[in-house]
């Protein structure tokens, strides 16, 4: 990876998020080793947990096509009856026309490396191996058995397939970076550009630029309002009274 600057055509910078991306080492053990004791200890006890109290659990990978409209529903399911949980909705039923976009490039590209429990599938993730990395897009797993922390496993479980592959990075992709940290994630910053032949052919393209700006409008309008929620709980927190007094 390289900073677009290096890039030295006429392009424009369509958008950057920080991916959050686990540079893999040459084995398991050296992986196990940069991560945090904490964590070591965390995915030691979970795994033990859900091993003793289904001995029969296991993982089959799944290569594009097959069942990959019965695995999506299945997932949409969990995340249903998750997200609503807190109020939330998944982010497919918000944006109904990206569905069938993502299926077909699930059916023609991903793998779903999928988890059963007396042949019942409880866990599932959604990655895509491109060279020598995979990138992990979706996860989702039975909220019934959330107490197993299956979400974690399923991704380390994605790791060590990996590693054990001879890959060399594992892609997180953006967002809720303090779990991906635990599993050894790094932020790296990822660029879209799009190029042009000519600094001349980059300024004829009137429509792109205005839709670049519209994104960055709305994108700073939700950082505002983030910082702001943010505050909020903060002021929120520091303003409660011990024992019910009040000034």
């Amino acid at each position: 990876m390289f900073p677009p600057a290096r890039l030295r055509l006429a392009k424009r910078v369509l958008y950057s998020s920080d991916d959050m991306v686990v540079a893999l080492p040459g084995s398991m053990e050296s992986y196990l080793e940069s991560l945090g004791r904490s964590t070591r200890r965390n995915l030691r006890t979970y795994e033990n947990r859900l091993r003793r109290s289904h001995p029969d659990v296991t993982t089959e990978v799944f290569e594009p096509g097959g069942r990959t409209t019965e695995l999506f529903d299945l997932f949409m399911g969990w995340k249903r009856r998750r997200l609503a949980a807190d109020g939330r909705t998944v982010y497919f039923d918000r944006f109904p026309d990206q569905e069938a976009r993502f299926t077909e490039l699930l059916r023609r590209r991903g793998e779903v490396h999928l988890t059963s429990i007396e042949g019942r599938a409880v866990s599932l993730v959604f990655a895509f191996p491109v060279g020598e990395a995979s990138y992990i897009y979706q996860y989702a797993f039975d909220p019934d058995l959330a107490y197993f922390h299956l979400g974690l496993l399923s991704q380390y479980w994605v790791i060590a397939d990996a590693l054990a592959r001879g890959m060399r990075r594992v892609n997180l992709l953006w967002g809720t970076s303090y779990y991906k940290e635990r599993l050894g994630a790094r932020p790296v910053r990822a660029t879209r550009l799009s190029v042009f032949r000519s600094q001349a052919a980059r300024l004829f393209s009137l429509g792109e630029a205005a839709e670049v700006g519209l994104l960055r409008l709305r994108r700073a309008r939700g950082l505002y309002w983030q910082a702001r929620h943010a505050v909020g709980i903060w002021v929120r927190a520091h303003s409660r009274w011990p024992s019910g007094r009040k000034p």
